[in-house]
C-alpha cells in the first residue's frame, strides 16, 4: 500500500517546524543560560558535599 504526501499535507508540517525551530532559536540564549546556571549550581553543591566529608 503506498502512501501519498502531497503539498497539501507538506505545507502545515512545515509551518509548525518553522515555528518551533524559530521559537527556539529566539529563546535559544535563555535556555543556555539557565541550563549553565543550574549546572553551576548542581556542581556547587556536589563540591560542598564533598568538601564536608572528612
Amino acid at each position: 500500500m503506498l502512501v501519498y504526501v502531497g503539498p497539501d499535507q507538506l505545507i502545515p508540517l512545515s509551518g509548525i517546524f518553522g515555528t518551533v525551530f524559530g521559537l527556539a532559536l529566539m529563546f535559544w540564549g535563555k535556555v543556555m543560560q539557565g541550563y549553565r546556571k543550574l549546572a553551576s549550581l548542581l556542581a556547587s553543591r556536589t563540591a560542598a558535599e564533598e568538601k564536608s566529608r572528612p
